[in-house]
């Protein structure tokens, strides 16, 4: 910024020399290694067990489609005239796109095929777009997990030995027919399979339909000496293919149309089998997991992100409390615990949950926890073991529950998982309204469907290893009245005749009791058989013996905050962001970005000239109302520009290169969204925005 006039002129370029980068590359790297602090240590080592996890989990749901497209483009003829075609939706969620389809260009290389992915940015004219497919065909370009390789340069003139440098003249469908007719002499492959050049528009939608209709018409002049294949990320209907490109180019494209998973399956999966299993130490709290639900429901559908946004929540539990040191597998927690020194030890005794549980005990005892290190540790231990299987029979309870409500009418609790965990984490479910709910329509089910479900439920305490005593007896239980309930018959209870309602007296002050006191009386009076019998007593056992005494919320257990995450106030804006904010911020001040000396305030109010042209004109029409007179704004703009001579010569007289700058200052803020053309006065714009960083 000190050496440059505006930036509406152009962006300026200065490398620095060796020495400085090196220097600048050194401290920018101490100030961001986190490797030797207490905390990363055990964060890291959490963070890739669930890491594994997910891309094993993600591997194997995407891993039916993606075998699907393989084996279309392998068995596909390319001879026929038409370019074959697979057009793949995904879905509105365009941050997991990159995941699923790099996956696929991974796949397709390890079939010797060759594979170009591009992205609507990079190819705005026919020119470009061949330019991109022959250069990474002609490269050979090899896709990385996580990056693509999607910028190439030409005619660079750096001879780095890993980049082999095209030049633009090669980057033609002729060259590359040449290209491939001699790759093909030299292939060694088996006669049933020959490679193939795979073409894969990641961004469907934002490709432009021009570009496209011309890049089709001219791939299908090559299709007959070219193995062609085109493969469509398509994020919203196959109709949009339709609508975008004309009869005579879709008459050229065999397509055929591949689904991936919607992306509520993905997050279902992903929470049920990694972070709603018991073996997961890092447990999120009621109002971090509805925020991050919320986000992806309501706003992007990215399964990356919501993983990204659990990832933040996991180091900011581990950066912003010392206890989290616990938070680990149970394998490592004796030693963990043994390792720990005294101030560490006090951290665990300001936590909440533990002065909560000290209070509990005589004075004897508080005295004894918090003066001797070996019984305070002894303590931890026992604490520790006591929370994992509270958290252990909390997730399996919250299971069963969802396996008795979640296909009930209406689903007062929820049809997943997640929204049962959601609210059962921190408050006590069965005192909400939903809960009741659940077991009067529960009430009603019919013999076959209610042993399925108790079959299920079982099922699920089966297959778990590890479990308590607690829920050993639930499901001794269980089995039993899984037997008893097979075994029931639809026989009448007894005989013994019921009084009639209309002789009952009522006490009743209103027609409301008068309703609810005739229909407690017919369900009472009702004759029961031996079925409705035992589903009520079964019911009654789960309601009150198993979920109200034993779903007990993570919050109610002593040293919970070791596990359990839920500062929503630290995460909120990082996860979400607050685009204004910073933008005000940005024109507002922008020394708090560039960190330059020249742009530096000594007043929120101040405007230097040396600062860029858009936040002048944006500081300038804070000072104005709702309509701002252009010629003053420009008056006002010449005048922090060079105040000196503004004075010296008429006002009316404005050199026309700060006109240039003021317009394209200008044009950025209505670019923003800050101004607009207003019909009232044909000489003022109108403002759009009011305040600063709300």
């Amino acid at each position: 910024m000190d050496s440059t006039v505006s930036v509406s002129k152009g962006c300026f370029v200065f490398k620095p020399k060796d020495e400085g980068k090196k220097g600048k590359r050194k401290k920018y790297h101490d100030v961001l290694d986190f490797s030797s602090t207490m905390w990363y240590k055990p964060y890291s080592n959490l963070w890739k067990i669930i890491e594994t996890k997910l891309k094993k989990i993600n591997k194997t749901v995407s891993d039916v489609v993606l075998h699907d497209i393989e084996s279309y483009i392998t068995e596909c003829d390319t001879s026929t005239g038409s370019i074959p075609t697979a057009v793949l939706l995904m879905g509105v969620n365009l941050p997991d796109h990159n995941a699923l389809l790099t996956s696929l260009a991974l796949e397709l290389q390890l079939q010797n095929n060759h594979v170009a992915l591009l992205q609507s940015e990079n190819c705005n004219s026919v020119k470009n777009i061949i330019e991109q497919t022959v250069a990474q065909f002609l490269k050979g370009t090899k896709i990385q997990d996580e990056e693509e390789m999607m910028d190439f340069d030409y005619d660079s003139s750096d001879s780095d030995e890993e980049k082999t440098n095209i030049k633009r003249s090669d980057c033609s469908l002729p060259h590359l027919l040449l290209w491939y007719n001699e790759n093909k002499k030299n292939e060694k492959e088996n006669s049933s399979h020959c490679s193939k050049l795979v073409i894969i528009l990641k961004d469907f939608e934002g490709f432009s339909s021009v570009v496209l209709e011309d890049f089709i018409l001219i791939l299908s002049q090559y299709s007959k000496s070219l193995p062609i294949v085109l493969v469509m990320g398509v994020a919203t209907t196959v109709s949009a293919v339709h609508r975008t490109l004309p009869h005579n180019v879709n008459s050229q494209l065999n397509m055929r149309l591949f689904q991936s998973k919607p992306s509520v399956y993905f997050l279902n999966n992903t929470l049920d089998n990694v972070f709603l299993k018991v073996d997961c130490p890092f447990q999120l709290g009621s109002r971090i997991f509805k925020f991050l639900t919320d986000v992806f429901l309501y706003y992007d559908f990215s399964v990356d992100g919501f993983i990204k946004g659990i990832k933040y929540c996991l180091m900011e539990h581990f950066y912003s409390s010392p206890t989290s040191v616990l938070c680990c597998l149970q394998a490592e927690l004796d030693d963990n615990i043994d390792s720990l020194n005294e101030d560490q030890l006090r951290e665990f005794q300001k936590l909440s949950s533990f002065q909560s549980y000290i209070h509990k005990k005589s004075k004897q005892k508080q005295t004894k926890n918090f003066s001797s290190k070996s019984v305070m540790k002894e303590e931890l231990k026992k604490l520790m073991r006591e929370l994992w299987l509270r958290v252990s029979d909390f997730h399996l309870l919250v299971r069963l529950l969802q396996i008795l409500v979640g296909d009930l009418p209406n689903a007062p609790l929820g049809k997943q998982i997640r929204e049962i965990y959601s609210e059962a984490v921190s408050v006590k479910i069965t005192n909400n309204s939903g809960y009741n709910e659940c077991f009067k329509i529960l009430g009603f089910t019919a013999k076959n469907e209610l042993l399925n479900k108790l079959k299920k439920m079982t099922k699920v305490l089966e297959e778990t290893s590890c479990k308590s005593e607690r829920i050993k007896t639930i499901e001794k239980k269980l089995k039993e009245f899984c037997v008893i309930i097979e075994m029931v018959g639809f026989g009448p209870v007894n005989n013994t005749p019921t009084k009639s309602p209309s002789k009952e007296k009522f006490n009743v002050t209103s027609r409301a009791q008068f309703r609810e006191r005739l229909e407690k009386m017919s369900q009472s009076n009702k004759p029961k058989n031996e079925y409705e019998a035992t589903r009520g007593e079964f019911l009654n056992y789960l309601k009150d013996e198993v979920f109200d005494k034993t779903l007990v919320p993570i919050t109610s257990v002593p040293l919970h905050e070791v596990i359990l995450f839920d500062d929503i106030s630290s995460i909120k804006s990082r996860i979400i962001g607050t685009p204004r904010a910073a933008v005000h911020t940005a024109l507002n001040n922008p020394h708090h970005y560039l960190q330059c000396d020249c742009c530096k305030l000594t007043n929120d109010g101040e405007i230097l000239s040396t600062m860029p042209d858009i936040c002048i004109a944006y500081k300038l029409h804070l000072e104005s109302g709702s309509l701002i007179n252009m010629f003053d704004w420009l008056q006002s703009f010449a005048t922090v520009i060079d105040p000196e001579n503004v004075q010296k010569s008429d006002r009316r007289e404005i050199s026309s290169h700060i006109q240039a700058r003021f317009t394209q200052a200008v044009a950025e803020l209505q670019f923003l969204g800050f101004i607009k053309s207003s019909k009232k006065k044909t000489d003022h714009v109108s403002r759009l925005t009011w305040g600063g960083s709300v």
